[in-house]
C-alpha cells in the first residue's frame, strides 16, 4: 500500500529457496517498481493512510478489527 502511493509497482521475478542458506520455509519474490510524479492526494491524506497502513500491521497474531482499534477506537464500547 506503501509503495502504490508513490508508484506502479508488480511482481519481476521469482527467486529461488535454494539459494540460501539455510533453506527457508517461503518463497521470495523480485519486485520491480516504476516511481510517479503523481500522487493520489495531499500531505495530509498520505500520513493519515501510512498511519492507518502502520496501524494494521504493527503487531502480530491480531485480528484486523484490533489492531485498528487504535486508530478508530474500539467497536465494542
Amino acid at each position: 500500500m506503501k509503495a502504490a502511493w508513490y508508484g506502479a509497482w508488480r511482481t519481476a521475478g521469482t527467486v529461488s529457496r535454494q539459494i540460501f542458506w539455510p533453506v527457508p520455509n517461503v518463497d521470495s519474490v523480485l519486485v520491480g517498481f516504476e516511481r510517479s510524479d503523481e500522487q493520489p492526494g495531499d500531505e495530509q491524506l498520505r500520513l493519515r493512510t501510512f498511519a492507518l497502513v502502520d496501524a494494521a500491521f504493527q503487531q502480530r497474531r491480531k485480528t484486523l478489527r484490533q489492531a485498528l482499534s487504535s486508530v478508530f477506537g474500539d467497536p465494542s464500547a
